[in-house]
């Protein structure tokens, strides 16, 4: 008997809303039911607004002073972006409230400003704004209790615990960080009941229909990343087993290996062309090290050479005085500015550590990968079975699952990594550069230095000291050449030092 009246109820709403006219029928309770539902959703959209933006006053901007960035990302996650988002949310929704409104008071509905099409214009930013900060939630609420065991921060979460009293029906920053995740889970709800409440003539209910499953899709999906990412963390704080789960493990892996030779493996395009672009980016940081430290040793080996040559020539010249002496001194000074402690000092902290920091980053990639590929085995063997009729098992079943998770978020999330591993590699490739620039322009300077204080007469360049340095080497060898050809009898002594000695001068100069 009562489905029977609701059906007859329904047939008269619909036929109430078709015969709509000038003369302006009495709402039906189906439509005033309905502009309920979408006045609650208004309205609650508006009070979760008020929460996002008193985390914001209170404690965001407050943070500041207490909180590294990093930290502030972590904790708060993209709130921003939410605060703009709803900002334009509430907008489209009130318009298109009022506007709902009119088909009440027999006016024409503008079929652009609907509850339906509200939600249309934003699912795409709706999906990737919530999606990001439902992902890092449980994440951001470990960073707030670790880092309320520090007695500075604990005292900024008790000030603005304080401050949030009677504003709100929260208690504390949790408790509104999980206001979007409450969120999102709640928009397929509402949106159900006003579809239902809905005419099938009124001109939002196919967009409605259509939302509403898009919605549910969304929070199908971020429901979806929560489960994987619990089981990839349990499989990265994995710990080692008891030795009575040993012996299960080796049995398991033999069990596998014995499998594997007998089933056709499954391949996965995609996967693997990420595989490889991880791998070589991998490979590229370490190549990368290895090619900064032989360029370091290079210079450390040129400093070197060029501090023996002043040894050796302070060997040789010591014991003079005047333009010798005083070159050789300018030189020495020019090697001792030219050392390399500081630019080793440099590249350890600006381009080594950030390698060895970013190498780490690929632990657990490479971790999960692995065990993804450990899971494929009994993926590959749960299909074989398949294919032969035969009743999978609850643990291989249950495998299965787990490797269509970690495969999921790994296609999921390499593509986000690498991306984030290119930035960070370009970081590290523009600090060398500026570090390269830096000393190579320091070495310049000590150079052109030398010139200026050494006895040339005029600003030398490297092309000029190399013909200077050959012209006064022709002219030591024809001077050598004339006194080897003189006869011994004839040789004076006294005229060859003095000679000798003018040469020598010479080529000082």
């Amino acid at each position: 008997m009562t489905h029977s009246t609701t059906t007859t109820t329904l047939n008269e709403d619909q036929c109430t809303t078709d015969s709509l006219s000038d003369k302006g029928p009495e709402p039906s309770a189906l439509l005033l039911k309905r502009k309920r539902v979408i006045n609650e959703l208004i309205h609650t959209e508006k009070t979760y607004q008020t929460d996002m933006e008193l985390i914001k006053d209170i404690y965001y901007n407050s943070a500041h002073s207490i909180l590294s960035k990093h930290e502030i990302k972590q904790v708060f996650i993209n709130l921003l972006d939410i605060l703009v988002f709803e900002k334009e949310f509430i907008q489209l929704l009130e318009m298109a409230g009022q506007n709902d409104q009119m088909i009440l008071e027999n006016s024409l509905l503008d079929p652009d400003i609907t509850i339906g099409k509200s939600f249309s214009v934003m699912m795409s930013r709706l999906e990737q704004i919530y999606g990001d900060y439902c992902k890092k939630h449980e994440d951001a609420v470990c960073k707030i209790q670790e880092l309320g065991y520090k007695p500075e921060v604990n005292a900024y979460y008790m000030q603005c615990k304080q401050k949030i009293q009677g504003r709100t029906m929260c208690w504390d920053l949790p408790s509104l960080l999980i206001k979007p995740v409450q969120r999102i889970l709640k928009y397929p709800l509402l949106l159900r009941e006003i579809t239902a409440l809905t005419p099938e003539s009124h001109p939002d209910y196919e967009q409605l229909a259509l939302v509403t499953n898009e919605i549910q899709k969304v929070a199908d999906h971020i429901n979806e990343i929560k489960r994987r990412k619990d089981i990839v963390e349990q499989l990265i704080g994995e710990k080692k087993r008891l030795d009575r789960n040993v012996v299960q493990g080796i049995n398991k892996r033999f069990t596998r290996r014995v499998h594997r030779k007998k089933q056709t493996a499954t391949t996965d395009s995609q996967f693997d062309v990420l595989y490889n672009r991880l791998v070589t980016k991998k490979e590229t940081l370490k190549h990368l090290e290895r090619e900064i430290q032989e360029w370091c040793t290079k210079i450390q080996k040129n400093t070197k050479v060029l501090s023996d040559l002043v040894d050796s020539l302070e060997a040789v010249y010591g014991d003079s005085d005047g333009i010798g002496l005083r070159s050789i001194q300018a030189f020495r000074k020019l090697v001792i500015q030219s050392g390399t402690t500081d630019l080793e000092m440099r590249l350890q902290q600006n381009v080594f550590r950030r390698i060895e920091s970013c190498l780490k980053l690929f632990k657990n990639p490479m971790h999960i990968i692995h065990k993804r590929n450990r899971k494929l085995i009994d993926y590959d063997r749960a299909q074989h079975l398949s294919s032969k009729g035969d009743v999978i098992d609850k643990q291989l079943q249950l495998s299965v699952e787990a490797y269509i998770s970690i495969n999921a978020h790994l296609l999921e999330e390499l593509p986000i990594f690498l991306s984030l591993a290119d930035k960070y590699c370009d970081i590290i490739i523009d600090e060398f550069a500026c570090i390269q620039t830096s000393y190579w322009h320091k070495f310049e300077t000590e150079w052109r230095t030398l010139t200026i204080e050494l006895p040339f007469g005029r600003e030398y360049t490297w092309s000029s000291i190399e013909v200077d340095y050959s012209g006064n080497m022709k002219k030591l060898h024809s001077t050598l050449n004339g006194l080897y050809s003189k006869p011994k009898e004839t040789f004076d002594s006294n005229y060859s030092l003095q000679r000798m000695s003018s040469i020598m001068t010479s080529v000082d100069d």
